[in-house]
């Protein structure tokens, strides 16, 4: 098991090393790395402030790391629709010109709010907020951090069962695909390989579910983003059948449907996997004194 507050203190370092490389050089790569990074710090404030009730350390200087993060996502998800209306001109054979104009506007809004969002981050304000989780988490006992921590992936586990089960509303799959991202930090920061192997579990089958759901995803962000181009633009013919925007969408849904058949049934089976990976009793053994 890797200490939860040196993990946490590493994470932390390398966010500010992306503010700082951003603040010199705006990049798309280095704003999805600065991304991924806070995406397993939110985990960790989760669990922080659920499972070791410590929400009086997640001040303001936290929720205005989050709007960073949104922006970031934002800008993300632009840089991702734009790439994925290149490939769909080719198989549809029809040019989405305006739209992409549209996307590209957006997205120029979008990265200055975030420069200026970056350039204007408290670096010695996240550090004060870092050293006091750190040295919180320092003084929690590691058998008590390991324990709550599989409450909380047990919780998650219960959670996408409920998801999976319950699939009428297609936004869902983004919860489910939030929820597997959680678990597989944690599983990370708890067991190592030889851990996995000792206890007959793959991690792979779940890394494979997170990913698809992550390309559904973004094509469920292009169609959002296609219909609020539709109201801005007044337009209201794009249901037609010679309408090329139809064409578009009807290409966009099929794509995701195709994900989802062969997603549905795959993640039953490694959540419930999951399930009894995380239940075994065998998993005690790891909280001897030698092993925490």
């Amino acid at each position: 098991m890797i200490s939860i507050s040196d993990y946490y203190h590493g994470l932390i370092r390398d966010l500010i090393k992306s503010f700082s490389l951003l603040s010199e050089k705006y990049d798309e790569d280095t704003i999805h790395d600065m991304r991924l990074l806070y995406k397993r710090i939110r985990t960790l404030h989760k669990f922080i402030g659920r499972e070791l009730n410590g929400k009086e350390f997640l001040d303001d200087q936290v929720k205005r790391m989050d709007i960073i993060y949104q922006n970031a996502g934002l800008a993300r998800e632009l840089h991702i629709n734009r790439k994925l209306l290149n490939r769909f001109k080719k198989p549809l054979d029809k040019p989405f010109g305006e739209f992409a104009a549209y996307l590209d506007s957006k997205m120029a809004d979008v990265n200055s709010v975030l420069h200026d969002l970056i350039k204007e981050i408290d670096i010695a304000s996240i550090r004060r907020t870092e050293n006091k989780i750190v040295h919180y988490l320092a003084g929690t006992h590691k058998k008590d951090v390991f324990r709550k921590g599989i409450k909380f992936m047990k919780r998650k586990a219960g959670k996408i069962d409920s998801l999976v089960s319950d699939r009428t509303d297609k936004k869902k799959y983004h919860e489910i695909r939030t929820n597997i991202r959680d678990v597989l930090i944690f599983l990370k920061l708890f067991f190592t390989g030889q851990d996995f192997k000792k206890l007959d579990f793959e991690l792979i089958p779940l890394k494979k579910n997170e990913k698809s759901l992550g390309v559904w995803h973004d094509k469920d962000v292009l169609l959002v983003n296609l219909h609020t181009y539709f109201k801005t633009k007044h337009i209201t013919n794009y249901n037609r059948p010679n309408s090329k925007y139809k064409s578009l969408i009807d290409y966009i849904d099929s794509e995701q449907d195709k994900l989802i058949r062969r997603f549905d049934r795959k993640i039953m089976k490694s959540n419930l996997e999951l399930s009894y990976f995380i239940g075994k009793k065998e998993i005690d053994v790891l909280y001897r004194p030698q092993n925490i």
